[in-house]
């Protein structure tokens, strides 16, 4: 669909992306699908379009903005209409206690404790609520709920989106 206007000496290009298939978008999906492995990316749409509780976690601040945005572009066409902070600063750490659903990034640098042995152990989860799927993209992990997992896509879908990810 494209519809053009002209006002004044101005003319205006309005057009909607076909209904299947993403819209460009400036974000490089290819990082979220480095950063986890094919189930858990469907997982983690799983969880997105299921509107889960969803804390993004990694070492690098700048990965974190980059996912939060491919897990938004890969939702297309319906769109994220809940909290969305993709790098939370560490002063409002207590949002991740929000009722709502929410996509929220956190650098865990600040997060972590050294062990009296010398190893680093960190401390989100003393600050997490036990509602909230944590991603940890530095290791490829999702951590879900106790005793809750997202309900599985219909088997022939999941299959069909696993055959069209890269291994």
């Amino acid at each position: 669909v494209r519809v053009q206007y002209s006002i004044a000496d101005a003319t205006l290009n309005l057009s909607r992306a076909p209904s299947n298939q993403i819209p460009l978008s400036h974000v490089p999906l290819d990082l979220l699908l480095t950063l986890l492995d094919r189930n858990n990316v469907v997982d983690l749409f799983t969880c997105v379009l299921h509107e889960y509780k969803i804390l993004l976690y990694s070492q690098h601040p700048a990965v974190l903005t980059i996912v939060a945005e491919s897990m938004l572009t890969l939702t297309f066409p319906f769109c994220w209409d809940h909290v969305y902070i993709p790098v939370l600063p560490l002063q409002l750490l207590e949002f991740v206690n929000a009722p709502t659903p929410f996509i929220m990034g956190v650098h865990p640098g600040p997060l972590q404790q050294r062990n009296s042995d010398g190893s680093v152990e960190s401390i989100l989860g003393e600050w997490s609520p036990e509602d909230v799927v944590i991603v940890n993209l530095d290791e490829n992990r999702l951590q879900f709920p106790p005793n809750e997992h997202p309900p599985p896509l219909p088997q022939k879908l999941r299959k069909k989106l696993l055959e069209h990810l890269l291994p």
